[in-house]
C-alpha cells in the first residue's frame, strides 16, 4: 500500500519542481500537492498523510514564510524540506527549526527516496532504536541521551554535514559540541 505524501509548494501550484518531486518519488507513494498559502489558511485533514514535503525553493522570504507556517501548524507528521542550492542562513535555520530532514536542489532520486524512506521508517520507532541507528550511521557513540528532543537534534547532523554552509554550534560546556562538529 503506497504511503500518502503531501507536497506543499511555495511557488505557483503546478511548478516544474513539484512535478519533478512526484516523478522522483515514483509509484511507491501517493502524492498530493497543495500551495502553502492553502495549507496554512485552511483546516486540512492530516489523517492519511504519512509525510510532508515542503518545497521551500522560491524567494528566500517566501520560503521562510512557508517553513514558519508549517512550524505553526504543530502537526506530528514527518517533514522533509527541499531547499535551494545556496540558501541563506535564515532559511537553513528555519529548516532546522521546522523540518525533520532537508535536501538541497538539484534533487537526486536516490537521495530523495532514501531520505523519504528514512523519515517514513522512523515513525513508530522506539527512541532506543533511533539512537542505535544514529550511532551506526554517523558514529556518535560518544553522545549520551535518549530524550526525543535530543534525538531530533542529532538526526539533523547528517544533512547539515552534507552542506558547504558554515555552522555555529552553541551550548554549555560538556554538551557535545565538539563531537557534533566532528560528525
Amino acid at each position: 500500500m503506497p504511503h500518502h505524501v503531501l507536497i506543499i509548494e511555495d511557488r505557483a501550484f503546478g511548478s516544474e519542481l513539484g512535478c519533478e518531486c512526484v516523478s522522483l518519488l515514483g509509484t511507491d507513494f501517493h502524492c498530493g500537492r497543495i500551495r502553502w498559502d492553502l495549507a496554512a489558511g485552511e483546516r486540512l485533514d492530516w489523517s492519511n498523510v504519512a509525510l510532508i514535503v515542503a518545497l521551500a525553493t522560491g524567494q528566500p522570504a517566501q520560503a521562510r514564510s512557508l517553513l514558519d507556517a508549517l512550524h505553526g501548524l504543530a502537526v506530528s507528521i514527518p517533514l522533509l524540506a527541499v531547499l535551494p542550492e545556496s540558501p541563506d542562513k535564515e532559511l537553513i535555520q528555519a529548516a532546522c527549526n521546522t523540518a525533520d530532514d532537508f535536501v538541497f536542489l538539484p534533487l537526486r532520486q536516490v537521495e530523495l527516496r532514501q531520505r523519504v524512506g528514512h523519515l517514513l521508517g522512523a515513525t513508530g520507532q522506539k527512541s532506543g532504536a533511533v539512537c542505535d541507528r544514529l550511532e551506526e550511521e554517523i558514529e556518535l557513540a560518544r553522545l549520551v541521551g535518549r530524550d526525543e528532543v535530543f534525538l531530533r537534534a542529532i538526526e539533523k547532523i547528517p544533512p547539515i554535514a552534507a552542506s558547504e554552509a558554515p555552522v555555529l554550534l552553541l551550548g554549555e560546556t560538556g554538551t557535545g559540541k565538539e563531537v557534533c562538529a566532528r560528525a
